[in-house]
């Protein structure tokens, strides 16, 4: 997964749950790269996947809609 593929799913996890969004508003992720990504992307995904309980991916979830 590159570092731009991390950013589509934080933009896409934050567009389904504003609340992630409000909750790391003063994150400038499109700026982070390499480790840094990795940690946000982690962080972001572990707070998403309580709220969907369905989390199989992302790719699922555009299917249903």
């Amino acid at each position: 997964m590159t570092d731009e593929d991390k950013r589509t799913d934080i933009k896409k996890m934050f567009a389904v749950y504003p609340e992630l969004a409000e909750k790391y508003k003063n994150v400038k992720y499109e700026d982070l790269k390499d480790l840094e990504l990795d940690d946000f992307y982690s962080k972001v995904k572990k707070d998403y996947e309580p709220l969907n309980v369905n989390f199989d991916g992302l790719e699922s979830d555009e299917k249903q809609q």
